[in-house]
């Protein structure tokens, strides 16, 4: 293995710990409903870590100590403890509560927490009902003129006016639906009424008391038992159920089954697949099936399940019921927490918050979300070179960040028709490493120079964020623990060297190059960096190989691109030759629309012999007889072409090609017969 000889130290010069003064929610930690009874005591706690002072808001508003008239509280909170008190609670009470711990300027927001008084109203005054039906038919009673009930314990059921004695539900014949109404799948004689009345009644068990409703006589007329089809009489429509939680559906069917014990019809579930559901993690069947209960919602849950019946007389259709799932807002990308250096001249440093949340899918989007500066809401009064939201207001950006100004905790809140979401990070700001003392750039030494490579950084120094050092030296990384053996130390002096006059020729040549040391700890970066040169020997190989990019890498880039220029002249030099050997008059005398070939077929070699001088009309005829020499005329080169027509006509194509011409004079000479002819 090659040996790199690295002669780093870095020395941490202590200071003192800086601890994390953001303080953090611890309790509540989640956002909830809560439901409290009339003048009952209630207090609401708010713990975050660290020794914080306590503010409860309502409503956005910081909540006032209130007292009555005799100098009784009726609301507080402690600023120590964190604890909100309301000593007798009452509907006036009723909002949106939220706490925020606060450490010097740095508070935490806790989740939204709703505050409701439990009501369980009268009902309406009315008339008594009477309601005259077979036997053996259908019958409902509904729960009519309710009050406005709020409360997450509320039950109803039905009474007999007879000592308020409550109604059984005679082995699933008779069946309460989520909207208290009563269902008879099919009424006997001794369900009618004769000295006492049917009456609707709601409960609550954290009042323990009971509302009775208005009365209901019930006439049944006899009749025979007879088998009847089953008939779907009520569904819950549009079911809300809440992510984690459980939603309950529900089919009535009326009808008599004559081969049944009790005379029911049977009653089947299946899911939008059309798959059979029974008892599992998932569901739960209740009520002979006619209510099934879907466990531990989530998104994919909400759909339609189909319900159906069945007696001897015959089937129904499956019939749909939607459960709708419902959630508040869904973090897609929730604000964190981050410690991050403070900015220097070299290195600015910025912290960046998100707050990006969903609605589930079949629901509307969230509304823009609220951003927060320790617990207090964004506003323009802010330096807007500082704090920067983006154009959706999803993404907070602190620009600049100083310590200890910048210590702080920023909160988000993002709204939809289900509910609240709240997001709190908090930002740490520490001091970046500073690097005191670097090696020189350059270094040129000779055999028996000290190298001195000693180094020296300070940095925030506690137990959780201590420095940690790596030396880079001919792409080779080093740390602490694999240091070269050769380094020598001085406690006294805190330097770190190399004395050259130690060590081995061998070890020596090697000591040239670049060195870089990076040190770093959870939250801050800094590199120093000094080349060693030998002024007494040659350059070794490991400068260059730190310089960058290796040779051979080099060689292979000059070779390829050579060898790509040949293949190019090659291909170049053959298409000139194909290029030279065409027969250009012939390509030019195609493009101008002739046919040199079809001409030849056509024509041939005609023999043309010297045409006689009676065949023209020239103005000074010379006898007949044979010429002699001294008659031909001697002249230039259009001279001598002058006899095949007009001398101006009689020349060579551009490119030296008479083919097209002679054609042409050939028809003309036809031509002029038959006109000598006539």
């Amino acid at each position: 293995m090659k040996e790199c000889i690295l002669l780093l130290s870095l020395f941490v010069l202590g200071m003192p710990a800086e601890a994390v003064v953001t303080p953090t929610i611890q309790k509540p930690l989640t956002a909830e409903s809560h439901y409290f009874i009339r003048d009952s005591p209630v207090v609401m706690p708010c713990k975050a870590t660290g020794e914080p002072s306590y503010k409860w808001y309502r409503d956005g508003k910081v909540v006032q100590s209130e007292k009555d008239r005799d100098g009784n509280t009726l609301i507080s909170f402690d600023s120590r403890s964190g604890d909100l008190t309301i000593p007798k609670y009452s509907d006036r009470f009723n909002g949106e509560y939220y706490c925020v711990a606060t450490i010097g300027e740095a508070a935490s927001m806790s989740q939204m927490q709703i505050l409701y008084e439990t009501r369980l109203p009268p009902f309406d005054p009315a008339a008594d009902t009477t309601i005259t039906k077979t036997a053996y038919s259908y019958v409902k009673l509904p729960c009519s003129n309710q009050g406005k009930v709020v409360g997450n314990d509320i039950s109803y059921n039905w009474y007999l006016s007879e000592k308020s004695r409550q109604v059984t539900m005679d082995k699933g014949r008779l069946f309460i639906d989520l909207t208290g109404a009563l269902h008879f799948t099919y009424v006997i004689p001794s369900d009618a009424t004769s000295q006492w009345k049917y009456l609707c009644g709601y409960s609550s068990t954290s009042l323990k008391s009971i509302r009775m409703g208005n009365f209901y006589i019930l006439a049944v007329n006899k009749a025979d038992p007879t088998g009847t089809d089953p008939l779907l009489q009520y569904r819950s429509e549009n079911v809300e159920g809440k992510i984690g939680a459980s939603a309950r559906l529900e089919c009535f069917f009326s009808g008599y089954d004559s081969n049944t014990t009790f005379h029911l019809p049977t009653i089947k579930w299946v899911d939008s697949e059309k798959r059979e559901i029974k008892n599992s993690a998932k569901f739960e069947l209740l009520d002979n099936n006619r209510a099934l209960i879907v466990k531990d919602l989530k998104e994919e849950d909400d759909k339609n399940y189909y319900c159906s019946a069945s007696t001897r007389s015959g089937n129904t259709d499956e019939m749909p019921v939607l459960l709708n799932v419902t959630s508040k807002p869904i973090w897609v990308e929730a604000p964190k927490t981050q410690t991050i250096a403070a900015s220097t001249a070299e290195n600015p440093t910025h912290a960046v918050f998100k707050c990006n949340a969903r609605s589930l899918s079949n629901e509307a989007e969230p509304e823009t979300p609220i951003w927060y500066i320790n617990g207090k809401e964004f506003s323009s009064d802010l330096n807007h070179l500082k704090y920067q939201r983006s154009n959706d207001r999803k993404t907070l950006t602190i620009k600049n960040l100083r310590k200890p100004q910048d210590i702080m905790c920023v909160q988000c809140r993002v709204r939809n028709s289900n509910g609240v979401l709240m997001g709190d990070a908090c930002l740490n700001v520490v001091t970046p490493i500073k690097v005191n003392h670097c090696p020189p750039k350059r270094q040129d030494i000779k055999k028996g120079d000290r190298l001195n490579l000693t180094i020296q950084a300070s940095s925030d120094d506690d137990n959780n964020n201590p420095l940690s050092y790596e030396w880079i030296f001919g792409n080779q990384t080093y740390t602490k623990l694999n240091k070269p053996a050769i380094m020598e130390y001085n406690p006294r002096t805190d330097e770190t060297y190399i004395n050259t006059s130690k060590i081995s020729n061998s070890q020596y040549d090697k000591l040239g190059g670049e060195y870089i040391l990076r040190v770093y700890n959870l939250y801050d970066n800094k590199i120093c960096k000094t080349f060693v040169k030998l002024t007494d020997t040659k350059e070794p190989a490991a400068v260059a190989a730190s310089a960058g990019i290796d040779m051979w890498i080099i060689g292979l880039i000059i070779g390829i691109i050579f060898l790509i220029i040949v293949i190019a002249i090659i291909i170049f030099v053959i298409c000139r030759k194909q290029q030279e050997g065409d027969y250009n008059v012939d390509k030019k005398e195609t493009g101008a629309g002739l046919d040199p070939e079809k001409e030849l077929r056509d024509k041939g070699f005609n023999d043309l012999s010297r045409p006689d001088y009676d065949d023209y009309d020239y103005p000074d005829k010379k006898p007949r007889g044979d010429l002699e020499y001294d008659d031909v005329p001697i002249g230039g080169d259009d001279e001598s072409l002058g006899e095949y027509g007009d001398e101006e006509d009689t020349h060579f194509n551009e490119d030296g090609s008479f083919i097209g011409i002679y054609q042409k004079k050939e028809n003309e000479r036809q031509n002029h017969k038959t006109e000598s002819t006539i």
